[in-house]
C-alpha cells in the first residue's frame, strides 16, 4: 500500500484538484484508492458531495475516538474511490492536541486501521506547514508537491523541503519526495516556459512528464461533485491527469530512491577526506509542451533549494537589460516572436 501527501503550504496550487483527479484516474486503472482529507477547509468532501455538519462522523471525529473507521469512510461516485471528509471543527485540533505526547502520530495511528486490501491513500494537506500537516507527513511514505508553473511557484519551497527533510530524520524516516507536479500550465507564455525550466533544473528525474495544463473544466467539475473523468472526459484535465496517474503506476515497480536537495547533501558531507560533487540530474522533457527556446533574460535568478528567490529587485533587473525584451504592448506575444527569431 502506497501513502502519499499531496503537499505544498501555498494555497491555489491545484493540491485538491489533484487528490481528487489523480485518485479517480487511479481507480480507472484497476486501483483500491482512499482520499483522506486532511484540510479544515474540507474542499476535497465538498468536491464529492460530502458537506460534513458538527457531530457527523468525519477525520476529525476519528481522531477524537468519537466514531469508528468503518462509520467515517464515506463513498464517492467513483466505484472503488472512498473518502475520509474533513469537517471546519479540524481547525482545533492543533490546540486541542498540543498536550499530547503523540501529537504528531493521531494520524498514522488511525490509517493504520485502514484495510489491507487498498492499493492507494492519497491525503489532501492544509496550506500550511501546521501540526496536521505533520501529522500527515508522518503518516505518509512519499510526497508529491503540486507547483505553479507561475512566478512565485519556487517562493517557500525551501521551506517545505526543510520540513519534509526534519520529519524524514526525526519522525518518519520512509517519507520521500518522490513526486513534482508542475500544473496550471500555459505553453503560450514565455514564463510558464521559464519557470518549468528551472523546476526541472532543481528537482531533475523528480518532475513527472505530465504537465496539467490550464483548463476550465478541471475548475468547474467540483461544482457537479464529480471527478474530471465523469464531468468532460473529452477535456484537457482528464487526458493530463489520466497520464500522470500512468506515470504514478509506473513508479510502483522501482523502489523510490531517497532524495534531498543539492545544498543539503553538502551540508551533510564531512569536512575530512576526499570531498566528491554529484553531478546534476538531468531535466526530462515531456513528449508535449517542450519549452520554447532559450532566452537571453531571466526572470527567475537559479534556485538553490534551501533559500528563496531574491528580492523582486534583482529578479526585474535582469529582465529590463536582457535583448528582446517585450514591451508594455507587446507581453507574451512579443517574448515569444523575439525568442523564435
Amino acid at each position: 500500500m502506497r501513502k502519499i501527501i499531496v503537499l505544498n503550504q501555498k494555497g491555489g496550487v491545484g493540491k485538491t484538484t489533484t487528490v481528487a483527479n489523480l485518485g479517480a484516474c487511479l481507480v480507472e486503472l484497476g486501483r483500491r484508492v482512499l482520499l483522506v482529507d486532511v484540510d479544515p477547509q474540507a474542499n476535497l468532501s465538498l468536491h464529492f458531495g460530502h458537506d460534513m455538519q458538527r457531530d457527523e462522523p468525519s477525520l476529525y471525529s476519528l481522531l477524537r475516538d468519537e466514531h469508528s473507521l468503518e462509520e467515517v469512510i464515506r463513498p464517492t461516485t467513483v466505484d472503488g474511490l472512498r473518502i475520509i471528509p474533513s469537517s471546519p471543527d479540524m481547525a482545533g485540533v492543533s490546540v486541542e492536541f498540543a498536550g499530547r505526547s503523540d501529537r504528531l502520530f493521531v494520524l498514522r495511528k488511525v490509517l493504520q486501521q485502514v484495510p489491507t486490501d487498498l492499493d492507494y491513500i492519497v491525503m489532501d494537506s492544509p496550506p500550511s506547514l501546521g501540526l496536521l500537516t505533520v501529522n500527515a507527513m508522518c503518516a505518509a511514505q512519499e510526497v508529491f508537491i503540486p507547483l505553479q508553473t507561475e512566478f512565485f511557484a519556487l517562493q517557500g519551497v525551501g521551506k517545505l523541503l526543510r520540513t519534509v527533510r526534519l520529519v524524514s530524520q526525526q519522525a518518519n524516516k520512509p517519507l520521500r519526495i518522490t513526486g513534482v507536479i508542475a500544473s496550471m500550465y500555459d505553453s503560450r507564455t514565455c514564463l510558464a516556459q521559464e519557470i518549468l525550466s528551472d523546476i526541472r533544473k532543481h528537482f531533475g528525474s523528480r518532475v513527472f512528464k505530465t504537465l496539467v495544463r490550464k483548463n476550465i473544466r478541471l475548475a468547474e467539475a467540483p461544482g457537479f461533485g464529480r471527478p474530471i473523468t465523469q464531468y468532460d472526459e473529452t477535456c484537457n484535465g482528464t487526458a493530463d491527469y489520466r497520464a500522470l496517474a500512468a506515470e504514478v503506476l509506473a513508479m510502483e515497480a522501482p523502489a523510490a530512491q531517497p532524495w534531498q536537495p543539492a545544498r543539503a547533501q553538502a551540508l551533510q558531507t564531512p569536512a575530512s577526506g576526499p570531498q566528491t560533487q554529484e553531478p546534476e540530474p538531468q531535466a526530462r522533457t515531456p513528449e508535449t509542451h517542450r519549452p520554447g527556446p532559450e532566452h537571453e533574460h531571466r526572470i527567475l535568478r537559479p534556485f538553490n533549494g534551501v533559500d528563496n528567490v531574491g528580492p523582486r529587485e534583482q529578479r526585474f533587473q535582469n529582465r529590463s537589460q536582457g535583448p528582446g525584451r517585450p514591451d508594455e504592448r507587446g507581453g507574451d506575444a512579443q517574448c515569444s516572436a523575439a525568442a523564435s527569431s
